[in-house]
């Protein structure tokens, strides 16, 4: 079992609970997953020896009686195991024996039938379980605690991401190219900054932009590293800061231009600037907006009542961030823009509270620099944003064609409650649910 905030928005779907026949019968279809035993409860005072023998006259057999809930485990007689053998009385706990042959009734039919014998309680199929999807990735267990913050694991059982390639546009400082986690999983994309189409990051310390995109799509189960957002996403790098993160409105907007007209169906702006862009900018959000391109963008990290540009314009998804308690980080710019939150994390005091990911590293050599491949904690709601981003990928994969209203309305509406009840201007609709 792992604990995650695998939140059911409305308590929409509750567990059934029985208490004894005098509970409504639940209204059973056949299965997608077909259970091969049925467990049954007994009527107080009730032992297997009592029922065997009508169990028997009606075609079935226990094959168990588990220890601790006194629930029986019964099969249709001569039903084979799953290796094609008879299942001896005794079998492990657990131990799903085979569906019904064709012309069978249904393993739930055969459940309301045996809860008409005398002497049963309730009767319900023992559906099959399953370990939810876990990459290899050595680095994802220990240190990528921000994926399960967000039920990531649940998700990548529906989706990783594979079902059909989304490009997400990182409109950033460059990134590494050269990145054992990032090999495969580039588009091409242009450099603004240097003017020229290798938008490769040798960074005065540290590489935003190589973070923010192994977030999104680093290479996922392949035995290296952590794991990115969506295993399925390809990134579309496009360099519109330098190496200290700096830049201008100018070169953002034709960064989203470029993304635009390349394909882009996701745009990730890990950046902000506090005034007004100005028309042209608002221009060209609306357009790449309308052309149904979901926009996501970092609220700030100046502690700040003001949300930045773009995340504040109405067609981006503005993301502010939560530390590892889910609790608002206290960097996290707040407003009545803000759509969502995702983990942020803080590095201070303790570095693995922050999110972990790709990274490359200006390294002295002594006698000057070299930059190297490899993994950091950073924070920020520029480390935020790029959850959202990649969940986004993951709908679009998994949906296909989507409005960027339905991407955000479907990511709001599933997200996970927090601050005073309903949408507030510190955490949004709340911590994103993937």
């Amino acid at each position: 079992a792992t604990l995650a905030n695998h939140y059911a928005p409305q308590a929409a779907s509750k567990s059934r609970l029985f208490a004894g026949s005098a509970a409504r019968k639940p209204n059973l279809a056949p299965s997608e997953a077909s259970a091969g035993a049925i467990q049954v409860r007994l009527r107080p005072g009730l032992t297997a020896a009592d029922i065997a023998d009508e169990l028997g006259r009606a075609g079935y057999e226990i094959v168990d009686e588990l220890p601790l809930t006194r629930i029986l485990l019964v099969r249709r007689a001569g039903a084979k195991a799953p290796d094609g053998t008879a299942a001896p009385n005794g079998a492990a706990p657990g131990i799903m024996f085979g569906a019904p042959e064709a012309g069978d009734v249904s393993i739930e039919q055969a459940a309301l039938a045996i809860e008409d014998i005398s002497g049963v309680d309730w009767a319900y199929p023992d559906y099959p379980v399953w370990a939810t999807a876990v990459p290899n990735d050595p680095d994802f267990s220990p240190y990528q605690w921000h994926y399960r913050a967000i039920s990531l694991p649940q998700a990548w059982d529906v989706s990783t991401g594979q079902d059909a390639p989304v490009t997400v546009a990182v409109i950033d400082t460059g990134i590494s190219r050269t990145h054992p986690d990032l090999a495969g999983k580039l588009v091409p994309g242009w450099d603004f900054v240097g003017n020229d189409d290798d938008p490769t990051d040798t960074p005065a310390r540290s590489s935003h932009g190589t973070h923010v995109a192994g977030t999104i799509a680093a290479a996922t189960d392949n035995g290296i590293g952590g794991a990115g957002v969506s295993w399925g996403a390809m990134i579309m790098p496009i360099r519109v800061l330098d190496s200290s993160g700096n830049g201008s409105y100018s070169t953002v907007m034709e960064g989203i231009e470029w993304a635009v007209q390349h394909g882009a169906q996701v745009i990730n702006m890990s950046l902000g600037g506090a005034i007004y862009p100005g028309q042209a900018f608002e221009a060209i959000i609306r357009d790449a907006y309308s052309r149904g391109i979901t926009l996501v963008a970092a609220t700030g990290n100046e502690s700040s009542q003001t949300v930045l540009y773009p995340a504040a314009f109405p067609e981006v998804m503005a993301v502010g961030a939560t530390l590892r308690d889910n609790s608002l980080a206290s960097y996290s710019n707040v407003g009545p823009q803000v759509t969502v939150t995702a983990p942020g994390g803080s590095t201070v005091p303790s570095p693995p509270d922050g999110v972990f990911s790709t990274a490359l590293r200006r390294v002295s050599t002594g006698s000057g620099y070299t930059w190297e491949n490899g993994y950091e904690f950073m924070h920020g709601t520029s480390m935020a944003t790029p959850h959202v981003s990649g969940l986004a990928a993951l709908l679009l994969s998994r949906f296909g064609s989507m409005s960027p209203d339905d991407v955000a309305d479907l990511i709001s509406d599933t997200s996970m409650d927090l601050g005073i009840d309903g949408h507030d201007h510190d955490f949004g609709a709340g911590l994103v649910n993937a």
